[in-house]
């Protein structure tokens, strides 16, 4: 009791947590436990048996919640102490790495409601939020996965809907397009038809290119040629004078 002597704690009955590690600190460095140990350290602060062995615990507890956690986030989570709050808010990271302890069972939801000093059932609340969010985040996934992937023509087709090009999407329907202009859509290709227009060296002719080659010119109406009977007319009225 030498050691815990020298601690130089107040015996007055009111002991914080702090003081509590300092006592546990002593009791491991000379590895000793035991109802005689529990007996003579409630004799010493004044307070029950039950009390010395609740708190040994705690701390315990906390010790091996505190290691869980600096093994899974780099740096670690401050514990917070009864009475305390958080000095700083929890980040995602932090948040996300809890809920995966507690997921896979390295972690309990009462551990980590003591060590982070809060009720249980805030815990628990935020765990089946977080679960529930997860579940439907992958349900979603999941029907994506699940529908059939659309061919070449079908891709084709919903971008010329989409475009409102009549004329492709009627040629398509009719199967006027061939394979190969079909797959080259859908791989990101371009489409077999030059800036200008004109048709490709497509080895065969090719119902796209022709479909919007022969489309009429966007631009400025063209202005009417002026006859020459115009243009002299002054000078004629003026000859006749």
């Amino acid at each position: 009791m030498d050691a815990i002597r020298g601690l130089g704690i107040e015996l007055d009955q009111d002991y914080d947590r702090p003081e509590g590690r300092q006592v546990f600190d002593v009791l491991e460095e000379f590895g000793v436990s035991g109802d005689e140990v529990v007996s003579d350290l409630a004799d010493y602060f004044g307070v029950t048996e039950d009390y010395v062995e609740d708190n040994i615990d705690v701390i315990a507890q906390n010790r091996a919640t505190k290691e869980i956690l600096d093994k899974a986030i780099e740096g670690g989570i401050e514990q917070v102490d009864p009475g305390e709050t958080a000095a700083d808010a929890y980040t995602e990271g932090e948040k996300d790495a809890v809920f995966g302890l507690l997921q896979d069972g390295t972690l309990s939801i009462p551990a980590a409601a003591e060590y982070f000093q809060l009720p249980v059932e805030e815990i628990q609340a935020a765990y089946d939020s977080m679960l529930a969010s997860r579940e439907a985040d992958q349900t979603a996934l999941d029907a994506v996965a699940a529908q059939p992937a659309q061919s070449a023509t079908e891709q084709l087709s919903a971008t010329l809907d989409d475009f409102g090009d009549a004329d492709l999407a009627a040629a398509l329907a009719s199967g006027e397009l061939d394979e190969s202009e079909r797959q080259r859509f859908a791989e990101g290709g371009r489409l077999l038809f030059d800036e200008m227009g004109n048709p490709s060296d497509s080895p065969q002719f090719n119902i796209m290119s022709t479909t919007l080659s022969n489309r009429p010119t966007m631009g400025p109406p063209e202005k009417p040629e002026e006859t020459p009977e115009k243009e002299n007319s002054f000078l004629d009225t003026m000859t006749s004078l």
